[in-house]
């Protein structure tokens, strides 16, 4: 997953998911089929052999040896991928009583994918078919944003966190601000909005912490960051656009980081109200 731009997307439970082998590779052929079945649709000619289009499921390792993950790939006869996904935990799921009393739901809250526009349509479609789920692209707002920042802003020895901001409603001229915050600066203005003595995080701690950020930058320069939007992070392990797009930079860090991004994921799945 590294070094690699994705797009996040929350997955609501899967219906019937199972993870044996025998199933996974039931599903990397049912899947090779539809897209193999879409292609010749699309360019008019009969169904050809399913060797055109291979597709590979397979359970992610994460933390603690826990089966918290599953990756899939789309790839062409000649081994080209042109398509990759993850879905992955977050704590919360784990841990659902309601998901661990039933075994006909899985939760893997997020859905982080890349590959052409055509590809990534066919499997949504599959995947809302074969395990009844709905899928909604994530965007990220400056809350979460800032969340991120107050979690992986002051990783030791790691570097900076860059911020951009948006202005709004600017016709010409700037468009964006682009800000440097040192590692040690974000630690010290969590340490004063977040309480030490508990790993519960408020929206009022995040809240607080950003209008801090926005303080410090506008003692330094005088422009005024509170009337500006977030729209972009840069931490030392991750990068983060509100449009959905991220890239995971560090190793060391990459499960613990997918699964606060899975957090947020199910966050946005309690807040989305399909429409009929």
């Amino acid at each position: 997953m590294l070094n690699k731009t994705w797009d996040a997307h929350s997955c609501s439970p899967l219906h019937g998911f199972h993870e044996n082998t025998a199933s996974l590779d039931c599903y990397g052929r049912s899947l090779s089929a539809v897209l193999v079945a879409s292609k010749s649709k699309n360019i008019g000619v009969e169904v050809v052999d399913s060797s055109v289009t291979s597709v590979t499921f397979k359970l992610v390792h994460g933390i603690y040896g826990i089966h918290n993950g599953l990756k899939f790939q789309v790839l062409t006869k000649s081994g080209k991928i042109i398509f990759e996904s993850f879905l992955f935990s977050s704590e919360q799921s784990l841990s659902s009583d309601v998901i661990m009393a039933s075994s006909k739901l899985t939760m893997l809250p997020l859905l982080v994918c890349r590959g052409d526009r055509s590809t990534t349509k066919v499997v949504f479609d599959w995947l809302k078919t074969e395990f009844d789920c709905s899928l909604r692209k994530i965007t990220f707002n400056p809350l979460s944003l800032g969340w991120l920042v107050a979690m992986w802003g002051s990783v030791k020895g790691q570097g900076s966190t860059h911020i951009t901001w948006e202005i709004p409603m600017v016709e010409t001229g700037i468009d964006i601000i682009e800000s440097e915050i040192d590692g040690e600066s974000v630690a010290l203005l969590w340490k004063h909005a977040h309480e030490d003595s508990t790993m519960e995080v408020t929206i009022d701690e995040v809240r607080g912490f950003v209008a801090s950020i926005e303080e410090h930058l506008t003692q330094h320069t005088k422009i005024l960051f509170n009337a500006l939007t977030m729209q972009q992070i840069k931490t030392p392990v991750i990068q983060v656009r509100n449009d959905g797009k991220f890239k995971v930079t560090s190793g060391d860090h990459l499960f613990h980081v997918m699964a606060d991004v899975a957090t947020l994921a199910l966050e946005h799945l309690d807040h989305y109200t399909p429409t009929m």
